[in-house]
């Protein structure tokens, strides 16, 4: 799964740095996400977009590693065991981290 997260910045961006003796700038926007667990493992892609780089040219991408609280199932649901036979129950968990 790829997320690509457009900023469009309407006037001013976040931060805007001008270097001395040198007549470039450095700019950057600052995004927050509310992520849930559905979200690990994600990749997250940032993009200039400016009109003097090709579109795509300048990117950089990162997985999205999300911490959450392990889920636990117990199978099978029914939990009726007789006398004097075998029963087995399965645990499983799935949590990050693990």
């Amino acid at each position: 799964m790829l997320i690509l997260l457009s900023l469009l910045a309407l006037g001013r961006p976040d931060v805007v740095e001008s270097i001395p003796d040198d007549p470039t700038y450095n700019v950057s926007s600052e995004l927050t996400l509310e992520v849930s667990a559905s979200d690990d493992n994600t990749i997250i892609a940032c993009v200039v977009d400016h009109d003097s780089v090709k579109p795509g040219e300048k990117k950089s991408e990162q997985s999205l590693r999300v911490l959450y609280a392990p889920e636990v199932a117990i199978n099978p649901d029914e939990r009726m065991a007789i006398e004097g036979q075998r029963f087995s129950l399965q645990c499983s968990g799935k949590g990050n981290p693990e």
